[in-house]
């Protein structure tokens, strides 16, 4: 079952000295406490929907509800918040939309290890995003007013050909091959045919928002089957995931991409234990801090 793409973030970096920003001293010097609220307010649901929020009269109204401001008090703040440059004002002026360059380089920052990310193009801010993703191979998509799709990340596969159909055509391919072969093992081993959400719930209980956040960017970046043997370590170890998350965390860091990786990680490991200058069977280092 192909996991439905997500555009919103579970949370976002706040500086602790936001407050200090002239930008933001001015919102709250004219409004007060409230207006640095409202700013927040609209961060969050900006955040929860991705890197945009569309700023109609209906999302005033069900907005200045929800935090329990006035509506016409709700308008003078991001209206001065727009002059600010806290939000874009062209964006703003043509498609009545909230956003920034910061909002989403945030954003960005926050998704970068997924496969793909998505912007409208008529929204879409950032020129120097490639410092931002770093060596990443994510595949930054935009959407034109069309529904023509443009991948626009130097650092993945890209020529004249479509490439999002290519991003399509090989997730597909990798899903079939990953549901094949967990067919192939399930007689041997039940729990290689779950998914890796199946998996935990079954191992460590009911999954939260960050958690399933988490696993979906090591899916993105190991694969199921490296997820799923991870927290079966974790599981065998009775411990929890923090620990399982270790383990990824050191097989990205250590090449190790696939199961024979790890096969041939554990019996390396395995010949240096069985050393003549080892009395003693020491945790390896980068489980230690797992707990």
């Amino acid at each position: 079952m192909a996991r439905p793409y997500k555009e919103g973030i579970d949370y976002f970096p706040l500086d602790v000295d936001m407050d200090q920003d002239d930008k933001v001293a001015i919102i709250e010097a004219k409004h007060g406490i409230e207006g640095f609220a409202v700013l927040m307010k609209l961060l969050m649901k900006v955040y929860k929907e991705g890197y945009y929020y569309e700023w109609n009269e209906r999302e005033q109204l069900l907005f200045s509800r929800r935090v329990n401001v006035n509506i016409n008090s709700v308008k003078e703040i991001v209206a001065d918040c727009i002059e600010e440059n806290l939000f874009n004002k062209d964006v703003y002026a043509q498609y009545a939309v909230l956003t920034s360059k910061g909002v989403q380089s945030r954003y960005l920052e926050a998704v970068k290890r997924r496969k793909e990310v998505r912007f409208k193009e008529e929204y879409f801010l950032l020129q120097d995003f490639e410092h931002i993703i770093g060596n990443s191979k994510t595949a930054i998509i935009l959407t034109k007013p069309n529904g023509k799709e443009v991948n626009v990340n130097n650092n993945s596969k890209n020529d004249n050909s479509n490439p999002q159909s290519k991003v399509k055509e090989s997730r597909v391919k990798e899903s079939k091959e990953e549901e094949s072969k967990a067919e192939e093992e399930e007689e041997d081993n039940g729990r290689n045919s779950q998914n890796p959400f199946t998996f935990f719930e079954n191992c460590f209980g009911p999954l939260n928002h960050v958690t399933t956040e988490k696993i979906d960017q090591w899916i993105d970046d190991l694969g199921e089957e490296l997820v799923i043997k991870a927290m079966d370590k974790a599981a065998l170890a009775n411990k929890t995931f923090p620990y399982a998350n270790s383990i990824l965390n050191s097989w990205y860091h250590g090449n190790v991409r696939t199961l024979a990786d790890v096969e041939a990680e554990e019996k390396q490991f395995a010949r240096k234990r069985e050393g003549p200058s080892s009395n003693v069977t020491p945790m390896p280092s980068r489980y230690q801090n797992a707990f």
